[in-house]
């Protein structure tokens, strides 16, 4: 016997599968089963519009030589280092001035050599 597919309805609008529905909204489609199962589908496929980032409740900005960085793994990124590179200079920058000094130095070659800022 073949396995017959569940309809679902989002805000009003009544979709032949799961999988239709998610690819519809813009979503994943465990999320959009999981949405299903807490009873909140008509939240789905809302904050998913272009250029929406969401931000992490734990993102520290970060000023390093003019620009500011979104977070400090944001900041490692940029140097194209570990993820835990300027948070771990920038937590011992007191006990280690020297550590913090050498990366805020690669950000000043790193934003002359783009243009971003003048040193």
């Amino acid at each position: 016997m073949a396995r017959q597919l569940m309809r679902v309805r989002v805000r009003g609008v009544v979709y032949e599968s799961a999988k239709v529905a998610a690819q519809e909204l813009g979503v994943n489609e465990s999320t959009l089963r999981v949405k299903i199962w807490n009873g909140t589908e008509d939240e789905i496929g809302l904050r998913e519009k272009p250029g929406f980032i969401p931000k992490p409740r734990n993102r520290k900005r970060l000023e390093i030589a003019g620009v500011t960085y979104f977070s400090h793994q944001d900041a490692s990124a940029a140097l194209g280092r570990s993820k835990h590179y300027v948070s771990g200079a920038y937590r011992l920058k007191d006990e280690r001035p020297k550590r913090w000094e050498h990366v805020v130095k690669q950000f000043q070659e790193l934003h002359a050599s783009t243009g971003h800022i003048d040193t």
